[in-house]
């Protein structure tokens, strides 16, 4: 039931935002679209990306090599991103 609803999310973000940079592509200029997309792209892959390794952990159940891998990847770019550090568990 979650994967539905979790996909059922994702097509709805990826239409929302191809709504919008369909509006956004007809009324202004190109490059500034071009920028849109990258800075979206990067920013939904990041977080998609981190929320798939943190469930892939979860799944995993942190045992695997690989898992400990995903799981230190998740810290890392929570770390970079949002300024969460797992030694004192506080948001600096």
């Amino acid at each position: 039931m979650g994967s539905l609803v979790g996909r059922y999310t994702i097509f709805l973000i990826e239409k929302s935002v191809s709504v919008f940079l369909y509006v956004v592509n007809k009324f202004l200029n190109k490059y500034f679209v071009l920028l849109l997309s990258i800075i979206f792209c990067f920013l939904f892959f990041s977080i998609y990306l981190t929320g798939g390794l943190m469930l892939w952990h979860i799944l995993s159940g942190g045992i695997t090599e690989l898992g400990k891998l995903i799981y230190l990847s998740g810290w890392v770019v929570g770390a970079i991103f949002f300024g969460f550090h797992p030694e004192d568990n506080n948001f600096k």
